[in-house]
């Protein structure tokens, strides 16, 4: 299976997979023409995850979502390719489950409203995976989340072979023919590799797939990359991308001041 962004779009009145693993890199995937929800897994393997409530969903104002993360009571890191198009809520909470990618989330959340959204200065949509440039990009809330702890961005990258835990709400095949999304899932990744932009991982307990775009890699409690892309062939699908976040703090922190 080919994953490029790992976005999930609406084709159809139906969810699509197109926001989370771009086949070719961190831009969305075919953002054009995303698979539907059952060709593809989701963040494979894994499990309902109530633990982190930081973690949240990114909804795209034509239709479709990413997955993102509260990194200031007013600011959430998310990918580039998810800010590509006007994005319109994140929305916080667990959720609870969709057969199909409706024109707003299914019930369980709390709107949160964006009033601005910014990619990194190199991001580009290039059909490569990983991408070389930095698949990464801001949203600025409305107002404060300030019943959430937002979560800290590392400033040095994780070291090979290092177990870390992949969130987001993609699509979940549970195994016995029920396809859903838009829940908050989590699963364990062993990093196997960095270059300047971005982190390869391998699966362990799952693997991220469409709708998890955006979502973070945590290594001990830290956010070190924004998931990108996928191109792995196999009908298993055990690998993905994401991009590193360790060496643009200074960026995060200028945007940050820009918005107060």
């Amino acid at each position: 299976m080919k994953i490029p962004s790992l976005l999930l779009l609406i084709v159809s009145g139906c969810g699509a997979a197109g926001d989370g693993l771009p086949s070719a890199g961190p831009a969305a995937p075919d953002a054009a023409a995303p698979a539907a929800p059952g060709d593809v897994d989701e963040i494979q393997g894994g499990a309902r995850d109530p633990h982190d409530p930081a973690v949240g969903l990114v909804w795209i104002r034509g239709g479709g979502f990413c997955t993102g993360s509260l990194i200031a009571p007013d600011v959430v890191l998310t990918a580039g390719h998810c800010v590509a198009d006007p994005v319109a809520a994140f929305y916080t909470g667990v959720g609870k489950g969709s057969a199909e990618v409706g024109r707003l989330p299914v019930a369980g959340f709390v709107e949160h409203r964006v009033i601005d959204q910014v990619a990194h200065p190199s991001y580009e949509a290039i059909d490569q995976c990983p991408n070389p440039t930095f698949d990464v990009g801001l949203l600025h809330l409305a107002a404060p989340i300030k019943e959430l702890t937002p979560l800290p961005v590392a400033v040095v990258p994780p070291h090979d072979g290092a177990t870390c835990r992949a969130v987001g709400y993609g699509v979940h095949d549970d195994g016995r023919g029920r396809v859903t999304v838009e829940q908050r899932r989590a699963a364990t990744e062993k990093v196997a590799g960095l270059d300047d932009t971005s982190i390869r991982v391998t699966r362990k307990s799952g693997v991220v797939d469409h709708g998890d775009s955006g979502g973070p890699l945590l290594c001990s409690r830290r956010i070190v990359g924004t998931t990108s892309c996928g191109n792995d062939p196999s009908p298993e699908h055990t690998e993905a991308y994401y991009a590193r976040v360790d060496g643009i703090g200074d960026w995060i922190a200028e945007v940050m001041s820009s918005w107060r």
